[in-house]
């Protein structure tokens, strides 16, 4: 009997609920905050988030009626969330050393800007966005979009591309400033271009304090104390604790939301014609028909004809007779 009751205590204190992230690393952290946002860990836990405020995978982000925030992973991953925005990040994995990663976001509501980090260069395939109507698949991009009850709108911002999926459908956008607004009953429509406008209003800063949030509150905000809802301070309680969030000036520069991210820029194209210049030098080893070998250091020029489609090079030892040489590729 003894026995058992002590199995028992001690299956008891095995199953003890352990505080959710006391084990776990953080996966990213609060870069920018405007008014208040939470976090809730996968245990249901609310807690206020401030800034530097460690995000963990599990995390639901919620933003409240002007709250607007930024947060950036340890793969130099950033995503912005505008005003009432609902962001739950379900998978997060960063290997550098295996080149393995994985970041698997979900947003059921709001505006949203993804910039992809490290993990859309060695992972893009592990790399989703998922939204009540379509999924979106990055390739080392930015994009923007608004999730509005079963709608999703789209807009791709740089790099090398995206696409968007449900299960009735798929579409890739590969050019900038196009996008696409679907349903979750119909396959995605072919991009289009997106005006000016509307990718403005796919912006999570489309709302820094405004004329009508000022004239919705009786007193002028404090940065100290910032508003919620209602107009009033919101305290949050975690556990035995009860914090007021605060309202942290952005501590990143505004960013163009139609300029790709600097770690990720988009693909060069060549000019199609005139001629360009290019010069260097070349390095390695050179083997005459004898087969001899010596090395060389020589300076190169190299000229693209562009129109044509053709490179004439041509190199030269300053310390040899003076012979150039002269290559064609076309």
């Amino acid at each position: 009997m003894q026995k058992t009751l002590f199995q028992t205590m001690l299956l008891s204190v095995l199953l003890l609920p352990m505080p959710c992230n006391a084990a776990l690393n953080a996966v990213a952290k609060v870069v920018a905050l405007r008014n208040t946002a939470t976090a809730t860990d996968i245990a249901g836990s609310k807690r206020a988030l401030t800034s530097k405020a460690a995000i963990y995978e599990g995390d639901t982000i919620q933003t409240g009626k002007r709250g607007r925030i930024q947060i950036i992973f340890t793969d130099n991953t950033i995503i912005s969330l505008g005003r009432n925005a609902n962001l739950s990040i379900h998978e997060y994995l960063f290997q550098p050393e295996l080149n393995r990663g994985a970041l698997r976001t979900e947003v059921k509501e709001g505006i949203f800007r993804i910039m992809g980090g490290a993990i859309t260069k060695t992972s893009p395939e592990n790399f989703t966005t998922k939204t009540p109507a379509a999924t979106i698949g990055i390739r080392g991009s930015m994009y923007a979009g608004r999730v509005s009850g079963n709608s999703l709108s789209v807009v791709f911002q740089g790099g090398r591309g995206i696409f968007v999926e449900n299960d009735h459908g798929r579409v890739e956008i590969p050019t900038p400033g196009y996008g696409t607004t679907v349903l979750d009953s119909e396959p995605p429509p072919e991009p289009i271009r997106f005006t000016p406008q509307e990718i403005d209003a796919l912006a999570p800063s489309e709302a820094l304090p405004e004329e009508s949030d000022r004239e919705e509150s009786e007193e002028p905000q404090e940065a100290s104390s910032p508003t919620d809802d209602e107009g009033s301070a919101t305290p949050v309680t975690t556990g035995d604790q009860t914090t007021t969030p605060t309202d942290v000036v952005p501590e990143l520069p505004p960013v163009n939301e139609t300029t790709p991210p600097p770690f990720d820029p988009p693909p060069w194209v060549p000019p199609t014609t005139g001629i360009s210049h290019f010069g260097g030098s070349i390095n390695g080893n050179s083997t005459d028909t004898s087969g001899i070998s010596e090395p060389i250091s020589d300076k190169m020029d190299v000229f693209a004809n562009w129109q044509n489609g053709t490179l004439i090079g041509s190199s030269q030892d300053p310390n040899g007779p003076g012979i150039p040489v002269i290559f064609l590729v076309e």
